[in-house]
């Protein structure tokens, strides 16, 4: 069964224990594209499945928490997307 990717992305979080979804968490977004039907061609990159749940995330975050964040490693701004019990009180202000 295929879900909105907000919703499947909300229900790998919960079951993983995790509070949050950024670029680079390769496993979690890699099994939020699985449970949402998102189809990857095996010859491209994985970023291409990456860009696809981020993207579509963007778009509609359902009930998860848009913010952005730094890459510990990249010291650069990426797209984080929060449980809403788990955001931050920055979180929420930040867009």
């Amino acid at each position: 069964m295929k879900h909105r990717i907000c919703d499947a992305a909300a229900e790998v979080l919960r079951e993983t224990k995790n509070e949050a979804v950024m670029w680079s968490d390769d496993g979690l977004l890699a099994d939020i594209a699985a449970r949402a039907g998102v189809s990857h061609d095996p010859q491209k990159r994985f970023f291409d499945c990456q860009e696809k749940v981020l993207s579509a995330l963007s778009k509609t975050p359902g009930s998860l928490i848009p913010s952005k964040t730094r890459h510990p490693h990249k010291k650069s701004w990426v797209r984080i997307f929060w449980l809403p019990e788990c955001a931050p009180p920055w979180a929420l202000t930040r867009k």
